[in-house]
């Protein structure tokens, strides 16, 4: 607080110089020397400077504070680090769906008590997720790091989209597209200026819900053992795979998003022959489509992990792989890279990023995949916490002595901002490969 305090005094002398030399100017009805225009010029760049300076120490105080209410005093010294209270090393011991169950059903104040340590915890690591009620819980960390441990497809696409805070309110999330753009042209002397009236659209991207539930026993959440990882890594699992499909393919009817295979005016690429030589021609022809039309160089290909294996498969007349692996010299190589199946695993086409994800559609026209060739920073999605479902509720199930425990998250989707930043090799030539 004292550094706030010193860098506030700064910025108002600063500022207090520079108001009297305008005052100065103004009383003798003259324009700024270049003496004072540069002194003025001067102030504006280091109040800047102190404003972010401001903002840090604020921020910093913010956290310090939290942290003073949460991290208990012991003996007059303030405790630096403390065990969570739900951590993977004690799961057995202290279950937290366990306790959030006894404390909404039983009224157990013991559980009451470690949930409510647990809030605050999270109050301190995750600022921005605040709940107070059992219908908002926000499960332990080591549950969801159990969870990414992923036996599905994950969600690797929905993982590299730029990625922004949900509105907190509305079930729309709008965003501007310049149909109509600026012109700017030459001007000769005294002639006209080119002007065109810019037009613009707005793009109504749907607020989704994606959920899932599952029925447990009573006996399972009172007295079993690692309920919670269980049955959270399966929930966490297929939310996520789900909320991928959706970005990939989704077909953006009521209540879905529209996967950015399904946005209208994208590119397509026909691939036919299954040879390599074709299938790096139609490559180089979607990066034409996307540097072309949407003025930029595409930044990523998205394909099926089969794909991509394909590709490591393949080799010249002499049995050199066209795909080397990145520790290697890649001299005349297709692709640089290694085998996959999720995130980025290599390079193509002269250095762009491959991405493999297995909810890459394999079913069009029967067995064929696709391949998609874009620019990652046209398209958006909006989530809460971070991209995890962190709300949970307890319901009594109809069928009896079960328990059903659902979870839910609300996202928005687009990637139609730039339908020009997208294009997609299609074609039999992507039906399955034989290895």
């Amino acid at each position: 607080m004292k550094a706030l305090d010193l860098a506030r005094e700064q910025r108002a002398k600063l500022t207090a110089e520079a108001d009297a030399i305008i005052a100065s100017a103004e009383a003798e009805t003259r324009e700024l020397t270049e003496d004072e225009f540069a002194k003025i010029k001067a102030t504006a760049e280091a109040t800047k400077a102190i404003d972010e300076r401001i903002a840090d120490l604020t921020d910093y105080a913010e956290r310090s504070a939290v942290a003073a209410k949460v991290l208990p005093a012991v003996g007059g010294a303030r405790v630096k680090s403390e065990p969570l209270t739900y951590r993977e090393d004690n799961a057995r011991q202290t279950s937290f769906i366990t306790d959030a169950w006894n404390a909404r059903h039983n009224n157990d104040p013991a559980a009451q008590e470690r949930l409510a340590r647990h809030l605050r915890e999270v109050e301190v690591e995750r600022r921005d997720i605040q709940s107070s009620t059992l219908n908002g819980l926000i499960p332990p960390l080591y549950v969801l790091d159990q969870a990414a441990t992923t036996a599905r497809a994950g969600r690797p696409f929905a993982n590299i989209i730029p990625s922004f805070q949900l509105p907190e309110n509305g079930m729309t999330v709008y965003a501007t597209r310049v149909t109509t753009g600026a012109s700017a042209d030459v001007q000769t002397e005294l002639g006209a200026v080119s002007e065109t009236d810019l037009v613009t659209t707005d793009i109504t991207i749907p607020v989704v819900t994606i959920t899932g539930q599952q029925d447990v026993s009573r006996q399972a959440v009172e007295r079993g053992q690692l309920t919670d990882a269980l049955v959270f890594q399966e929930l966490m699992e297929a939310y996520a795979e789900r909320l991928d499909l959706q970005c990939i393919n989704g077909s953006g009817a009521s209540g879905q998003h529209r996967g950015i295979l399904n946005v209208s005016g994208i590119a397509l690429q026909t691939y036919s022959v299954t040879t390599i030589t074709t299938f790096m021609s139609k490559l180089a022809g979607a990066m034409s489509d996307v540097a072309t039309n949407r003025r930029r160089p595409a930044t990523l290909v998205v394909m099926h992990p089969r794909r991509w294996h394909a590709l490591l498969a393949a080799s010249d007349t002499s049995g050199r792989p066209l795909v080397v692996p990145n520790a290697l010299n890649p001299w005349n190589a297709l692709a640089v890279g290694e085998t996959g199946v999720g995130g980025v695993v290599g390079t193509i086409g002269g250095g762009i990023p491959v991405l493999v994800d297995a909810n890459v559609p394999t079913t069009a026209s029967t067995d064929q995949d696709r391949v998609i060739v874009t620019r990652i920073s046209d398209h958006a999605l909006w989530e809460n916490n971070g991209g995890v479902p962190t709300v949970m509720s307890f319901e009594q199930s109809n069928a009896p002595g079960a328990i059903r425990l659902a979870v839910w998250g609300y996202s928005a989707f687009t990637a139609g901002r730039y339908p020009s930043a997208t294009s997609v090799i299609v074609g039999t030539g992507l039906v399955a490969p034989s290895f």
